[in-house]
């Protein structure tokens, strides 16, 4: 067990403490800005965490193959869960079929990534992917933040509608972009 596992680790159990936030904010619509505060700054602690031990890893030969594993799997349960519990504001403008698009493209990206590297062959990260899940944690910081200070304001409404939808549309792009590289792959393996 090392750092970066470590934080992989925290990344799971502060995800956890984020949802029971953000679920008993939106049970509650009385509940305090402060809740949201809170939560807010949680997910920001909460993905740093993941730039942090992919970074640490990397740079001190850290790369172990829990790591591999629990790493990608921490950030799908903290981005996925995150927009599931943000459904029960709905001020945000998400959609549940928004939200099936994202996590759909999860689902098909792990499974090409799956069955690619259990052939063998490498099926590497693309910057598609990159931005996606820079967007995504942006999305979901604001949307945190603008439930709970700024839902009422006019021009952060439009706002939050043209962030969830591109957001939304740069995830599904992304998504085809994993496809079209894991076609290449199998093609050239077929061909090889």
């Amino acid at each position: 067990m090392n750092l970066p596992n470590l934080l992989t680790i925290a990344r799971l159990v502060l995800s956890a403490v984020l949802f029971v936030l953000l679920g008993v904010a939106a049970r509650r619509p009385s509940a305090p800005a402060l809740m949201l505060d809170v939560a807010f700054v949680l997910f920001v602690i909460t993905a740093l965490t993941d730039m942090l031990d992919g970074m640490i890893a990397r740079r001190y030969g850290l790369v172990t193959t829990f790591g591999r594993i629990a790493d990608p799997f921490a950030d799908k349960v903290l981005v996925i869960g995150s927009f599931l519990f943000l459904l029960g504001f709905p001020q945000t403008r998400l959609e549940a079929w928004m939200v099936v698009v994202i996590v759909s493209r999860e689902f098909l990206v792990s499974g090409l990534r799956g069955f690619i590297e259990g052939q063998g062959r490498e099926f590497s990260a693309m910057m598609w992917g990159k931005t996606k899940v820079t967007a995504q944690y942006t999305l979901i910081g604001w949307l945190i933040f603008y439930t709970a200070h700024m839902s009422d304001t006019a021009w952060a409404r439009h706002l939050t509608l043209v962030a969830v939808i591109g957001v939304t549309a740069w995830t599904a792009l992304s998504g085809a972009a994993y496809l079209v590289k894991a076609v290449g792959v199998l093609k050239n393996g077929a061909d090889g």
